[in-house]
Parts: structure tokens; sequence; C-alpha cells
């Protein structure tokens, strides 16, 4: 599994005489990387996404959802530079999956990966599926953020939200790990979220974040209140290289 950058490409710059020359010129630029739906009463029914835009030379992003996982119609578009979006058209206990795209006046990227979830009502948790794949476990970061979503423009953020990671067994689910303040390891926590592109932590935040070597299999990172309070959450995974 690589959840840090299924990155999406985008064309060179403008100036190039020819598509053919530009598309030579593809830059990485945004991976999709994870989502957190609302837990208040007054954002029920809202997913919100966001990625990493690494790109100088788009003008909006596409995104576009599926019911199903496989078909896929585009919903909205964003302006240049934003990184997040809110689907609040989404109804509760309902799955989706999200992929997003950049375009500019050569057209389209290529798609970033995809990210799949649902909206819960008020009091339920977050919860984001996620799996490690190939034969030798991978070392990951995964984050509970939420005051640090303000700079994005997101409002209503959890301010203390704590973090568990469970992995699926033939036994069921089990706890291998959680965190409720990613400054209990914060050098780790730092220096994992650089070497994995992440955005930063905010100094004084109470996110939650724990660096973790996985094996290969099926996992499940939830992020909850951890003091009865709601709001809005992202959770993130990331493999650390």
């Amino acid at each position: 599994m690589n959840r840090r950058s299924l990155a999406v490409n985008m064309t060179g710059k403008t100036s190039l005489p020819s598509l053919s020359r530009l598309w030579k010129r593809l830059r990485k630029f945004s991976s999709f990387l994870a989502f957190g739906s609302l837990l208040s009463t007054a954002y029920a029914g809202q997913l919100t996404l966001s990625w990493n835009d690494n790109s100088d030379n788009e003008e909006g992003f596409k995104i576009e959802r599926s019911l199903d996982g496989s078909s896929f119609e585009q919903i909205a578009t964003v302006a240049v530079n934003v990184a997040t979006y809110t689907d609040d058209t989404v109804e509760d206990n309902q799955s989706y999956t999200y992929r997003v795209r950049a375009f500019n006046q050569f057209g389209d990227s290529g798609h970033s990966n995809t990210a799949s979830g649902e909206s819960r009502p008020v009091g339920d948790v977050t919860i984001a599926g996620f799996v490690v794949t190939g034969d030798t476990p991978k070392r990951l970061l995964v984050r509970a953020m939420g005051t640090e979503l303000e700079k994005s423009g997101v409002s209503n953020t959890l301010g203390d939200p704590r973090l568990k990671i469970f992995q699926s067994t033939s036994e069921g689910s089990v706890l291998i790990s959680e965190n409720d303040d990613w400054q209990e390891e914060a050098d780790i926590a730092v220096e994992a979220a650089i070497r994995s592109g992440a955005f930063g932590f905010d100094e004084g935040s109470k996110s939650s974040a724990k660096v973790i070597w996985l094996d290969p299999g099926l996992y499940t990172a939830v992020a909850e209140s951890s003091d009865s309070s709601t709001g809005v959450v992202l959770v993130e995974v990331y493999e650390v290289r």
C-alpha cells in the first residue's frame, strides 16, 4: 500500500509549443490523502476531503464521487490552490468513494487515488479503513487531525481527537495501538510528517498521531473525541519512506 503519494500528474509549463512535448514534462503535484466525516449536529450529513497541492500551474480541481467505487461522476470543482472540499449532499450511513483530478487550459490530469467513507450521525466515531499491501511490513504515519484544518478554511474542528488503530483478524477487530496527543512522541511524529509530505502539526494542538510498522493486512483507523465534544476531524494514513 502507498497512501503517501498516488500522485496526480499535471501538464507542464504552458509556454511549450505542443501537447506532445507538454505531456513529456508531467509533474507530480497532488495526492489524495484522506478525509474525515463531520461529527457535530449542525454538520451531520457531510464529508470533508483534503489533499496535497504541490503544483503551480493548475486552474482548479474536479471532485468526483461514486456510490459503488467504480462508476464516478463529477459533483463539483474548486478553485486554484484550494485543497479541501466538503460534500454536504451525502446521506448518513451511506458509503461514498471520491477521487480528485486537476485541470488547466490544456486539459485534465490523471486521477488521484480514491478515498472512501460514510457520514455518521452525531455521537458516532470517524472510521477510515486501509490496506497494507505487499509481502513486507510498512512504516506508516496515521493521524487524526483537528484544529490544524482551520488553516484550510474548515470550521468547527474537533479540539481533542483520540486515535485508535485496529487490525482485522480471523477472530475480529483487535486494537493494536492508540494515541491521544501527537506531542507524546513529537520528534517521531514531526519527522514522519516531513518525510511523507504531510502538512505540519500546530504547536500546542491536541491532534493525534502514531508512527507504526504494520504487516500486510486490513486495518481501521478510528477517531473519536477525548472530551465528548463534537467537530470536524481528518483521518490520514501515509507511508513513511
